[in-house]
């Protein structure tokens, strides 16, 4: 009995203190376990301001850099904000100098030619010339502006006419081109050695064409070029007038012409003498807001031509001359109208009406 109660007490014992190493295991486990813990947490204390450090550093770096972009960038546009500056004040003084009118042009070019074309015979006539032109030309230009100063002293000159007949502009550069009419008379035995039968002896009347080339600066103009004499005379367009193809066939029934005669002649009356209301009677759409009232007065009307109109079905198309009078004067005038007219119901009435255009064609010119 007594070695069960022994046996039962070492065994007790032996639980006992297997359980206490047990727990002295667990607890350095344990410890073990928080301190590998707070290692880890120490460290990642310790590693945040570095990475936090690594980002305020490249932060600072860009800013740095930004600002010194800013800073090249502001100083570009300082340097560079006078030179455009100057380009576009250049720019403008460059508009300014070719900024003249064409009427100063003609003005100055009429001022020339009155020095030009008017002089006489004297024994300084050259001299007195030569001083007049030297305003208007550019320095080491023919002081004569191309004028021979021997035949010159043939003449006794007197600019009767000057007028503009053509302006050309280019920059600060123009041509001015003058018709002229000059009236000569000859000086008999004026230049040594001349030949009577080469000045003619009666007063001469001649028209031509001066073309002045002219430089302009800043308002200013001088002659830069000797001023020539050109064929001013212009051709004329090679055109003639097309004969007329109307688009249908001509009605020659004479009721019905007389019917768009007499239709015609109530029309031009109206349209001469009539309020705008009047006159929109006889059309289908009219946008006349006034006639010729006041100012013509209807005559008559000839050489009424109609034609099968393929505008309007049943309709005419009509030319007519019609021959008006100037209310203030006795002057008459012949104007062709071409007119559509719609015939409905044994009565007319307008769909368009206007002045006839003629139709050209191009003539060949002999070379």
């Amino acid at each position: 009995m007594m070695t069960d109660k022994k046996a039962e007490k070492k065994k007790f014992q032996f639980f006992k203190t297997a359980k206490k190493k047990t727990t002295e295991v667990l607890d350095k486990q344990q410890e073990n376990t928080e301190a590998v813990k707070e290692k880890k947490k120490r460290k990642k204390r310790e590693k945040v301001p570095a990475i936090t450090g690594k980002k305020i550093g490249k932060v600072a770096f860009w800013t740095s850099m930004g600002f010194m972009f800013f800073g090249s960038t502001l100083s570009y546009i300082q340097l560079a904000g006078p030179p455009r500056a100057a380009a576009i004040q250049e720019k403008k003084e460059e508009t300014q100098k070719v900024n003249v009118s064409e009427a100063e042009l003609i003005s100055y070019a009429k001022d020339f030619t009155n020095e030009y074309f008017n002089w006489k015979v004297e024994s300084n006539v050259v001299d007195g010339r030569k001083k007049r032109l030297e305003t208007y030309f550019v320095e080491g230009l023919d002081a004569q502006g191309g004028l021979n100063k021997d035949t010159l002293k043939n003449y006794n000159s007197s600019l009767l006419k000057s007028e503009a007949v053509e302006i050309k502009q280019k920059g600060n550069e123009a041509e001015v081109t003058m018709k002229i009419v000059q009236k000569l008379e000859p000086v008999q035995n004026s230049t040594p050695g001349a030949d009577p039968a080469a000045t003619p002896k009666d007063p001469k009347e001649i028209t031509r064409y001066l073309s002045i080339p002219i430089l302009t600066e800043n308002g200013k103009m001088v002659i830069w070029n000797t001023p020539s004499i050109v064929h001013g005379e212009k051709t004329k367009a090679a055109y003639k007038v097309a004969t007329f193809k109307p688009d249908g066939k001509q009605i020659t029934e004479d009721t019905e012409v007389k019917r768009v005669e007499q239709f015609l002649q109530s029309v031009f009356k109206v349209y001469t003498e009539g309020t705008p209301e009047e006159i929109a009677y006889y059309f289908e759409k009219s946008n006349i807001t006034n006639g010729l009232k006041g100012i013509m007065s209807f005559n008559k009307i000839e050489n009424v031509r109609v034609y099968e109109s393929k505008e309007t079905d049943k309709g005419y198309h009509v030319l007519v001359d019609t021959i008006l009078k100037d209310n203030d004067s006795s002057l008459e005038y012949t104007y062709t109208y071409d007119l559509n007219l719609i015939n409905k119901d044994g009565k007319f009435s307008i769909s368009s009406m206007k002045q006839f255009e003629n139709k050209l064609e191009k003539v060949e010119v002999e070379s």
